[in-house]
């Protein structure tokens, strides 16, 4: 048996950090990409830069956080109450309106970002009575 002041021969040659990541990875699946992409929209977590069809995109910290829980979880449908969590975090009391008025503020930010200044396609829906999905936009 070793003395303990042998370094393991994994973790002396790096896969120690191999495996870290891995781990790192399975519990935080968002934290393994630092580019996160959903249809014309990208969102640099790194950088915090969104850009919807290439064009930069300006938002606030929370529409920050509020972008990269939605984009985490595409297609999903998010109540209030679970964005407030997600975003604000638990135990902070804020008013469940106030989620709407940062969507509102997201969405018009994404949606003033399409070519020669005409309005991109909504990605954020309101689902009546439920909450907010990050969905592709729907064909008229």
């Amino acid at each position: 048996h070793a003395p303990a002041s042998t370094p393991d021969p994994l973790w002396s040659r790096g896969l120690g950090d191999v495996y870290k990541r891995q781990l790192l990875r399975r519990a935080h699946p968002a934290l393994s990409d630092e580019v996160l992409e959903f249809h014309d929209l990208k969102f640099n977590q790194t950088t915090m830069e969104v850009t919807r069809s290439g064009h930069t995109v300006t938002i606030g910290p929370k529409e920050s956080r509020l972008l990269a829980t939605l984009m985490e979880r595409p297609g999903r449908v998010l109540s209030r109450t679970q964005l407030l969590d997600l975003v604000w975090g638990h135990g902070v009391y804020v008013e469940e309106r106030t989620v709407d008025v940062h969507v509102s503020r997201l969405r018009k930010a994404l949606n003033s970002a399409g070519a020669d200044g005409a309005v991109a396609p909504n990605l954020i829906h309101s689902i009546r009575g439920s909450g907010y999905a990050l969905r592709t936009p729907q064909r008229s």
